[in-house]
């Protein structure tokens, strides 16, 4: 069997991805934000208020993995926790003025992310990237 780089080439792509995220960050001011903080964000910034349950499911990690990363954002200001109306045992999860204040460094620097890896292929060519990588991760 022929030896393919596509796992590798998929790392580096996310490694130098998230070095260009965490510049970003410090660029903006925001050096304790993580790249795996942005699915949180962009979760809250689309629904507002969710639950950590919710905010697992659409992000596709574990509820652990979300409670931790929802913890450190609430310790820097980014988010709160309320007790939930509907249910006094649970929590719903949204964002502070900080973290409203965030969504437009967000944008940016999602913008520039998507302006850098659009420059480096055609658009028909990032099609055929995308439905391939979806194609190689439905394995798992």
């Amino acid at each position: 069997m022929e030896n393919y780089e596509i796992v590798y080439l998929s790392s580096l792509l996310n490694e130098k991805a998230g070095f260009f995220i965490q510049e970003e960050l410090k660029k903006y001011g925001c050096p304790e934000l993580k790249m795996a903080h942005g699915d949180i964000f962009h979760t809250l910034f689309e629904a507002g208020e969710l639950s950590a349950k919710e905010i697992a499911e659409r992000t596709r990690r574990s509820k652990s993995t979300v409670s931790e990363l929802v913890d450190r954002l609430v310790k820097l200001g980014y988010v709160c926790k309320k007790t939930d109306p509907a249910d006094a045992r649970g929590v719903k999860i949204s964002l502070t003025e900080k973290g409203v204040a965030f969504e437009a460094v967000f944008g940016k620097i999602s913008e520039d992310l998507s302006e850098r890896i659009l420059s480096a292929v055609e658009p028909e060519e990032l099609e055929i990237a995308e439905k391939v990588m979806r194609k190689l991760t439905s394995n798992f």
